[in-house]
């Protein structure tokens, strides 16, 4: 049976801003339990992200728990930006800043609770426009899946639980580039290594422990593996920077995308962790 090994397991804790990278996650059918749960919005209760507000990436936030309860349902997000003060927030599903709201990911409409006026006053003076922080509920969000016709929830994902890159995949890119990209640009939750370039275009079913996940889209690629995710910097058209520009030479598809990466729908629910095995099971 060919096998791979989980080589990095990423959660980004708010919806477009820098991620963190763990030893373990727990996977849920919503994705990564603390993947995207929070997101930042504009006045109107719309998400917000990199793509027209590229100084997300170095937003920074972090979980601090409350030992003892189970999965993180309890604590702090601790979030830093470049000459910022840290902002703290708690947060619990028994006792909620507010009411829940609608707030709109995408084209679907779901169930989020503002987190605190501090929070969106402190999001608003670093981006400069007006914003608000939700945290989406549980099964707050039904996402209707396109490569599927699935409708399951999800939290913040623009569409599916799980985004999966092989680590020889990118080592092949930056072979075809004169400066090499961290996979941080990318933004995947899981890494895997042992296996060829691009071969997870290929898979249809792996297993990881005894998670199991079908891998249903290739992941079509917006401008933000052209930002710098340590600055937040990007040049004036995407496609004219480094990665696009490259995999414009060899990962082309109709209408004029490129594909890095693979989404995946996971079928059941536990821990993944580093070092794990990945097996191809089709």
């Amino acid at each position: 049976m060919r096998q791979g090994y989980v080589s990095g397991v990423n959660e980004y804790l708010i919806k477009s801003c820098a991620g963190t990278s763990v030893g373990r996650a727990y996977l849920d059918r919503g994705g990564l339990l603390n993947d995207r749960k929070f997101v930042v919005t504009d006045e109107d209760n719309v998400f917000l992200s990199q793509r027209d507000l590229p100084r997300m990436a170095m937003i920074r936030p972090r979980l601090s728990v409350v030992p003892g309860l189970p999965l993180y349902e309890e604590g702090e997000l601790l979030v830093s930006a470049p000459d910022m003060p840290e902002l703290r927030i708690w947060f619990s599903p028994k006792d909620e800043f507010g009411a829940e709201e609608d707030v709109q990911i995408q084209n679907d409409w779901c169930l989020a609770i503002e987190q605190s006026g501090k929070a969106g006053e402190w999001f608003s003076r670093f981006l400069e426009t007006p914003c608000k922080l939700f945290r989406v509920v549980q099964d707050g969000r039904v996402h209707r899946y396109s490569a599927t016709g699935e409708a399951l929830s999800v939290y913040g994902q623009d569409g599916y639980p799980v985004l999966i890159i092989g680590q020889a995949s990118l080592d092949d890119l930056n072979s075809r580039m004169i400066k090499s990209l961290p996979m941080h640009r990318f933004r995947p939750n899981i890494v895997v290594s042992g296996v060829p370039s691009y071969a997870e275009d290929t898979w249809k079913r792996i297993r990881i422990g005894r998670v199991e996940i079908r891998l249903v889209k290739p992941c079509q690629r917006c401008p933000i593996p052209t930002t710098n995710q340590d600055t937040g910097e990007r040049g004036e058209n995407p496609w004219d920077e480094e990665p696009l520009r490259t995999l414009l030479t060899y990962r082309q598809v109709s209408g004029g995308g490129v594909i890095f990466g693979v989404n995946g729908i996971n079928d059941n629910s536990d821990w993944i962790n580093l070092g794990d095995t990945v097996e191809i099971l089709e």
